[in-house]
């Protein structure tokens, strides 16, 4: 049975999960909550504006998401006493939301949660680093598989367990059209990840 940690961030509380045999999920908050573009690069550079402008109002803290959309179980340990390995990943996706990149990659991941199918497609993902994106067609390619591949593709990349972790939110439509996200606050959520890594799209 995975044990999950809920732990604050700057958009909101997140999940994480995890077995012996590693990564078995990770959620994203029910309703993210990112600072406004202008809040944010005040806080970045404090003499850009001369207007103060506060960051949108925090919501409450909200429920974990539907264990539909990832295997968090119901154990849930005071962070302090999460393992070591687990305390270091949420402090790293606690600096990446809060404008600290990362990269998790190196992430130990329990593939078998997923098909194989899926594991060959989200280990693609694995490989676009923050600040860059690609499309369904270049997976496809990236994979050698057929030019009719892309909605099986679409369909792998939508139910990836590990959202953030494993970045889905880079991957975009034909000619970098900004298209579908099953995260909490669909597209609104994925533009402002791409933006979070200074990836603006038109939508």
């Amino acid at each position: 049975m995975p044990t999950t940690a809920r732990f604050p961030t700057a958009i909101g509380e997140c999940a994480l999960s995890w077995t012996d045999l590693g990564l078995t999920g990770f959620a994203l908050p029910a309703l993210p909550h990112f600072p406004s573009r202008s809040a944010a690069r005040e806080r970045d550079d404090p003499q850009s504006a001369s207007v103060s402008v506060a960051p949108l109002a925090r919501a409450a803290i909200p429920p974990a998401p539907s264990p539909a959309r990832a295997p968090l179980a119901s154990s849930l340990p005071p962070l302090a006493s999460c393992p070591p390995a687990i305390a270091a990943i949420i402090a790293r996706v606690q600096r990446h939301l809060a404008g600290d990149l990362q990269d998790f990659a190196d992430l130990a991941y329990d593939w078998s949660r997923v098909t194989e199918f899926q594991s060959r497609v989200l280990r693609a993902v694995l490989t676009i680093h923050p600040g860059r994106t690609a499309t369904y067609g270049d997976l496809a390619r990236a994979l050698g598989a057929k030019p009719g591949a892309a909605r099986a593709i679409g369909g792998a990349v939508g139910a990836n367990p590990w959202p953030l972790l494993i970045p889905c939110h880079r991957i975009l439509g034909a000619g970098g059209k900004l298209t579908g996200y099953s995260a909490p606050g669909g597209l609104a959520t994925k533009a402002r990840l791409l933006a979070l890594e200074g990836i603006e799209l038109a939508g």
